[in-house]
């Protein structure tokens, strides 16, 4: 029965041990760096035209996807190199079951903010893997896996959101140009 419950985060693990390299690859691609670089230097304290980003109500899958990225927040704030106040505070209202805007004037800067360091941390831990090398399982070793899995689950979550979409769609304009 615990081997059905667990199945899921070995298998995560084992995917994260075996394809590490390749994601560390991707994530120093030449064509992935332009793209990391312009997220980085725009400036989140100014304010978007967030009515760019309004779409139709969030359809049932959305919401899910919602409700699951706002149970992170409180697990990686000590991660994230500012203040995400107005995100946990949309999260303890999703607790609640009461309606929820997770994307507003007052939240916008924060997803930026929780992308840029989440992507951090994960091409950082991935290279902390990749620093072991191959065949070499310690305890340690098990740690820097399971806090790569970690923030590459955060991504995800995040990534499934229609918060980054917003924010994604809001700040395109901003992003530098990077045509070669």
């Amino acid at each position: 029965m615990s081997d059905t419950k667990n199945g899921p985060k070995l298998f995560e693990q084992y995917i994260v041990a075996a394809c590490y390299k390749k994601m560390l690859t991707r994530l120093n691609h030449q064509l992935s760096q332009p793209f990391k670089a312009s997220l980085n230097n725009l400036r989140t304290s100014s304010t978007f035209d967030i009515l760019k980003s309004q779409q139709s109500a969030c359809g049932t899958i959305d919401l899910k996807h919602d409700k699951a990225f706002l149970s992170i927040p409180t697990a990686i704030e000590l991660d994230i190199s500012k203040p995400i106040l107005n995100l946990l505070k949309v999260a303890n209202i999703a607790k609640s079951s009461k309606p929820f805007e997770i994307y507003t004037k007052e939240t916008q800067s924060e997803p930026h903010t929780v992308l840029c360091d989440l992507l951090g941390k994960y091409e950082e831990w991935l290279g902390k893997l990749d620093a072991y090398g191959s065949g070499k399982e310690t305890t340690s070793f098990k740690h820097t896996l399971l806090q790569t899995v970690g923030f590459g689950s955060a991504l995800l979550f995040l990534i499934r959101t229609t918060v980054l979409k917003k924010h994604l769609k809001v700040i395109e304009s901003h992003l530098d140009d990077m045509e070669t």
